[in-house]
């Protein structure tokens, strides 16, 4: 026996086709109210993270700042003040890292950042080796070093302008971006280069290979 029009059989049983297609409307609806839902959940996952990352990388180059500018108020430059700085430029290449790979629209700032934190790391590691090998534990920082150590602490607020000043994690995270500040911080980071180079001749150093402290491998410095 054949159903009456607009119906169906379902297991036996006779169903009006408008109750099958409300069912199935809101099982679609419910599906993608749940993919709506995961995929919200995932980009706030991920802007948290970015933010965190961002937040630690901005802590640890105002600690680099505040360091530097201590030792140039001072006049001598102490060793356990390079190991604070060398700490806070490899966290920071870290925490640059991971907003590198989470933040693809500027991905290209966050590792010319990450490039410029891995250098004075290495930077820094140079002059306690250095202050080492002569049995120094502080260093009287003479005019030419003083100088340079001005000059990178000046790019340093540059970049630090990078990281933006407006981010809200939780459960409704944003951050909100300066385009023309990241543009400037890239261009510091890029120019730091030759503030290093500077610094490498005042404490007279030789460079050595760079140290990418943010991954594990080595590239060797072409400047």
């Amino acid at each position: 026996m054949k159903p009456r029009e607009g119906t169906f059989n379902i297991l036996g049983r006779k169903t009006p086709i408008s109750w099958a297609l409300a069912f199935i409307v809101v099982v679609l609806l419910s599906t993608n109210v749940y993919l709506a839902y995961s995929i919200r959940a995932l980009s706030n996952d991920e802007t948290n993270a970015l933010g965190w990352s961002l937040l630690q990388a901005r802590g640890n180059y105002e600690e680099s700042i505040n360091t530097l500018n201590a030792a140039l108020d001072e006049g001598r430059l102490e060793l356990g003040a390079l190991k604070v700085l060398q700490s806070d430029m490899m966290q920071a290449s870290r925490h640059l890292r991971i907003a590198s790979i989470i933040d693809g629209k500027h991905r290209e700032q966050w590792n010319t950042l990450r490039q410029a934190s891995d250098s004075l790391a290495q930077a820094s590691q140079q002059i306690m080796g250095k202050m080492a090998s002569s049995g120094d534990t502080e260093i009287e920082i003479i005019f030419s070093q003083e100088l340079y150590l001005e000059k990178i602490s000046a790019d340093l607020e540059r970049m630090w302008k990078a990281f933006p000043e407006e981010m809200v994690l939780g459960s409704s995270p944003r951050i909100v971006y300066d385009e023309e500040q990241m543009t400037e911080a890239a261009m510091a980071a890029m120019e730091f280069d030759g503030s290093l180079n500077g610094l490498y001749e005042a404490f007279n150093i030789g460079r050595p290979f760079s140290i990418a402290f943010g991954e594990d491998y080595f590239w060797e410095d072409d400047a």
